[in-house]
């Protein structure tokens, strides 16, 4: 990593500090990701054993209100981890239910420009950021998804078809 100097012109430091940045929030993805999807799966492992999981049987249902979705890591796991055990089928396995907002016919105009200013900073954040205003609709620990699904699978065992993963585009490297 090259270290700032001193008379190094401005739009040098924003460089090495942009890519310092991308670098910094690309590692700390990779192990929220790992986390998240490691404690998704001993959850449905622990289900699986007390007998409240049939795998074979199985559909998801992830419900959640407006906001990331495209690319949800859960949705991706899920997707695998269920694909394993239904072989047989071409049925959707896993689901997004997107819920409505609470409250919503007793929203107010604070409410409303409330949620209106929440939009407009992702819409900012996005745009700084990932170059992206539409950014924070999506999922930004999807493309470190498929590596920790290989890796839960592969422990699982070495015998399971493992479907080819797709790896979308990281923010945080480009």
């Amino acid at each position: 990593m090259r270290e700032l100097k001193a008379n190094q012109p401005l739009q040098d430091i924003v460089t090495i500090l942009h890519h310092q940045q991308k670098t910094l929030l690309g590692r700390i993805s990779q192990k929220v990701t790992a986390l998240q999807l490691y404690s998704v799966h001993e959850i449905l492992k622990e289900w699986e054993l007390s007998g409240l999981l049939v795998k074979k049987k199985a559909r998801a249902i992830v419900t959640g209100t407006q906001g990331p979705r495209k690319g949800m890591i859960e949705v991706q796991y899920l997707q695998y981890y269920l694909q394993n055990s239904n072989q047989d089928t071409d049925d959707e396995l896993v689901f997004y239910a997107e819920m409505p907002p609470q409250l919503l016919s007793e929203a107010t105009g604070t409410m409303v420009i409330e949620y209106l200013s929440k939009e407009l900073c992702n819409n900012l954040i996005g745009e700084m950021v990932f170059n992206n205003k539409k950014a924070m609709q999506e999922d930004i620990l999807r493309c470190y998804a498929p590596p920790v699904i290989q890796e839960i699978i592969g422990e699982e065992s070495t015998t399971v078809k493992i479907p080819a993963l797709s790896t979308p585009q990281c923010p945080y490297q480009h």
